[in-house]
């Protein structure tokens, strides 16, 4: 039997499963435009805020150096997936050894964020085990719920990616790890994630069955009767 060429690639097609990505979100307004920590944006027309704060303002994020009109892109084999017309955040850290919280948090459940970034030289814990996707230098280390970097430059970039759904995320920075003169930190971001949707609510379970009365054992009965006293009456 013979197929055609366009028929093979459709079956190829079929068998190899189709990786579906985050969609991500659209920053639009910061609280301060000149230094803030606070930014808003929106995912799949859902609201989202993300905040940073730091011991004695040990943190911000950096308006200036942020990109929120839809013109950053997030290209090469360090970002999965690539992005092209997106927004970028730059999450700064202005004091040596401060502790750091970010917390970006969802108006609507979401699941399986993903972040894509560059730099990041500190050790950052996020509330749950992370999975790093890619990255463009062996020096990213992933430790459970943490990710530790090297001396911080822009061209260092990977992507991670947490699984579950969350209302909230809480990530914390610690620590430096003595690449920076300065012992501080800075981390350009993209965050996406998948809305979470509600599982249709299980089938209901089928009737049960009611045995009713068969009329036919009543009938047969009554029939083996009858033949029965006919039988014995021919004997007499």
């Amino acid at each position: 039997m013979r197929y055609s060429f366009r028929a093979f690639l459709c079956a190829i097609c079929l068998v190899v499963p189709q990786q579906s990505f985050a969609g991500f979100i659209d920053w639009t307004s910061f609280s301060n435009p000149s230094g803030t920590t606070s930014v808003s944006g929106l995912l799949s027309g859902s609201a989202v805020t993300a905040t940073i704060s730091g011991t004695g303002g040990s943190a911000r994020i950096y308006a200036p150096g942020s990109s929120i009109n839809n013109t950053y892109s997030w290209t090469g084999s360090a970002h999965i997936p690539n992005l092209v017309n997106s927004d970028m955040l730059y999450f700064e850290n202005l004091v040596a050894n401060s502790v750091d919280t970010w917390t970006v948090s969802f108006s609507a459940p979401v699941e399986n964020p993903v972040f894509l970034f560059k730099g990041l030289e500190r050790t950052y814990s996020f509330d749950s085990g992370i999975t790093l996707l890619s990255a463009n230098t062996p020096g990213y280390i992933v430790s459970g719920n943490s990710i530790t970097g090297n001396t911080f430059t822009p061209s260092n970039a990977g992507s991670l990616q947490l699984f579950g759904t969350y209302t909230s995320l809480m990530i914390v920075g610690t620590g430096i790890t003595g690449g920076d003169t300065h012992n501080r930190d800075a981390v350009l971001v993209q965050i996406g994630a998948t809305p979470y949707v509600e599982p249709p609510p299980p089938p209901p379970p089928p009737p049960e069955e009611v045995n009713e009365p068969s009329m036919l054992t009543p009938l047969m009965l009554g029939l083996f009767l009858i033949a029965t006293r006919l039988r014995i009456r021919q004997r007499q």
